[in-house]
């Protein structure tokens, strides 16, 4: 949140900061409000990884609009794969879901690949991963060539 830059907004007719924004929307609805300081409550404890602190907001109940309560109702069902992610920080799947994505538009390109085995090399190409059946052919070449 920025407190010191003044920025004009369409919103408004005079200039304001970001936190005077939303100052002035949670205003407008006490709900609103509520339901906005419980996400902060909620966020300060992944930011700080505090697991107590976590488990105790999500014991906390507020009325909340459906659409909100359908997003605690799952954080408020797997609290242990919460609590997973907050422990061990340093595992993600990020890579995996980059090579998945690299594939994906691999696919979307087509590239006029009309057998799986040659779409299969191309990927495997591409990531620079070498297979078994690869390394046994390089393998016996350097065998062969002795």
């Amino acid at each position: 949140m920025d407190y010191k830059n003044f920025h004009r907004s369409s919103q408004f007719k005079y200039v304001t900061t970001e936190v005077d924004v939303i100052d002035n929307l949670l205003s407008l609805s006490l709900e609103l409000a509520k339901v906005y300081a419980y996400v902060q409550r909620l966020c300060g404890a992944v930011r700080t990884n505090d697991v107590k602190e976590l488990r105790n907001a999500l014991a906390d109940s507020i009325a909340a609009p459906e659409t909100f309560e359908m997003c605690l109702t799952y954080i408020r069902e797997h609290p242990d794969y919460i609590e997973n992610t907050l422990r061990h920080k340093d595992y993600s799947n990020g890579p995996l879901e980059g090579t998945n994505n690299r594939i994906e538009v691999l696919k979307r390109s087509r590239c006029g690949y009309t057998r799986f085995k040659n779409f299969r090399l191309r990927i495997l190409v591409m990531l620079r991963t070498k297979t078994k059946r690869v390394w046994d052919i390089t393998q016996n070449k350097s065998t062969r060539e002795k």
